[in-house]
């Protein structure tokens, strides 16, 4: 049947020809992401290194706590002590685990002072070792990882993983981490 309509094909034939279009499309770029899902996986599966094959690398035992390293950081307005990270101690472990000397004054003078590790994978904190006022350690009885929480009696922590030491679930390298404490409104305000 000729309706008068030259070179254009039946309505059914251009169905057909979009749908092989739209499939063979699919298919290339289903062929596509696989090519380069397998040739990437390895450096890929490195940055998030599955929880059975990840091994805890020990951290060097921590020097005393100079005064005159630690910068302050904002924690909360509840909060009854001044939290401060000693600049010098910030050290990135092989294993990915963010080290550093963490020093809480309270309002009466009292300080607390702990050597802590921070997995910024896992959102996971331990502590290694105490100070004593002597400069010297005290090595954690209870060394486990541990969740960080986002209770105010531990908002310090919380604030370390969100505002300092990772982002998105990874360590910054220790220049970001410097820049974050000493640009932070609090790093200047004297002990």
């Amino acid at each position: 049947m000729d309706d008068g309509k030259v070179g254009v094909p039946p309505p059914c034939e251009v169905a057909r020809k979009v749908s092989s279009r739209r499939s063979a499309f699919w298919a290339g770029l289903a062929l596509l992401l696989g090519l380069i899902g397998s040739s990437h996986a390895a450096p890929f599966d490195d940055l998030f290194t599955d929880e059975k094959n990840w091994t805890e690398v020990p951290p060097s035992p921590p020097n005393p706590v100079s005064d005159p390293d630690l910068v302050n950081f904002y924690v909360s307005p509840a909060s009854s002590f001044r939290f401060s990270v000693d600049a010098k101690s910030i050290t990135l472990g092989k294993d990915g685990v963010v080290h550093y000397t963490l020093v809480g004054v309270s309002d009466q003078g009292a300080r607390n002072i702990s050597f802590q590790g921070m997995r910024c994978a896992t959102r996971e904190y331990k502590t290694y070792d105490y100070g004593r006022p002597d400069g010297s350690w005290s090595e954690s009885r209870n060394a486990a990882w541990l969740r960080v929480p986002e209770a105010e009696g531990n908002r310090e922590l919380a604030a370390l993983y969100k505002e300092i030491l990772c982002k998105d679930g990874f360590p910054l390298n220790l220049k970001q981490v410097l820049d974050r404490l000493h640009t932070n409104p609090y790093a200047s305000i004297p002990y």
